[in-house]
């Protein structure tokens, strides 16, 4: 086997860490920004927030956010057929781990080609993924 390297996404979180996603993704080279969410951050205005970001780093940006807990095949091919359509250059996961399994399995699809269910089990996946930033979603406990 071939030796293949790919890697980490950037994770940022921590207050105040949202202010660094579109510096984060520019510094990757973003230009088209893909951002994943889901409609619980849509509705407390975390993803218009985030948009808000992007735009002040002079961001083009593209919204996914059909996810739901535990991301279906047909939302992640959905998803990378957007992404690809589109044009998008880097993804934003912004959320807890849905967003970012949806964020991961659309990058996957979108550089790897065929479905979700190809990358089962280990050593499937040869080429490098799109350059990920995840943001990290938690919420407080009262």
């Amino acid at each position: 086997m071939d030796v293949v390297k790919f890697a980490i996404p950037e994770i940022i979180f921590g207050r105040g860490s949202m202010n660094y996603a579109g510096m984060c993704a520019r510094r990757l080279g973003a230009e088209r920004v893909f951002l994943v969410s889901d409609p619980g951050l849509e509705r407390i205005g975390w993803v218009d927030k985030l948009i808000d970001i992007l735009e002040t780093q002079g961001l083009e940006w593209v919204y996914f956010g059909d996810v739901v807990p535990n991301p279906r095949d047909y939302q992640i091919e959905q998803g990378s057929q957007m992404y690809l359509a589109e044009r998008a250059d880097v993804v934003i996961a912004l959320g807890g781990g849905s967003p970012m399994d949806a964020a991961k399995g659309i990058a996957i699809v979108a550089s790897n080609g065929g479905n979700i269910h190809d990358y089962e089990g280990a050593n499937r996946i040869h080429r490098p993924l799109p350059p990920m930033v995840f943001g990290v979603y938690q919420k407080r406990c009262h």
